[in-house]
């Protein structure tokens, strides 16, 4: 799945918030992580979190990026998102930029098919 969700910093706290946030979005539509793929400066706390929720933890080689299937969706966001902000009005504020999260990843999931269900746009699955 490619949930976008903005953070603040890279603190351990705030990574920590944020995967808590995306677990609990995920569960409430069925789908239970079992893979976490991290690089390899991951904060201890998130990988004890998917310790204590039973989440193996996957820890990428450095500079592997095109190996990584999240980098590769990570990728595939901000691609999207840097589209759809192109297409805003030219008077929107761009500090507002988090506000159009939902948007962005709604319509990244209506293009994509879904792993689970290819028939499916990942939206619906």
């Amino acid at each position: 799945a490619i949930v976008g969700e903005p953070i603040a910093n890279r603190s351990a706290a705030e990574l920590l918030r944020a995967q808590a946030k995306v677990n609990k979005y995920l569960d409430q539509r069925g789908y239970r992580p079992t893979v976490h793929w991290l690089d390899n400066e991951a904060p201890m706390a998130v990988k004890d979190f998917n310790a204590t929720h039973n989440i193996a933890t996957q820890l990428t080689p450095p500079y592997s990026h095109r190996r990584n299937a999240a980098e590769r969706a990570i990728s595939t966001y901000k691609k999207h998102f840097l589209s759809v902000l192109s297409g805003v009005d030219m008077s929107f504020p761009l500090h507002l930029w988090d506000r159009i999260l939902e948007q962005t990843t709604m319509t990244l999931k209506m293009l994509r098919e879904g792993r689970q269900h290819p028939q499916l746009s990942a939206l619906a699955a």
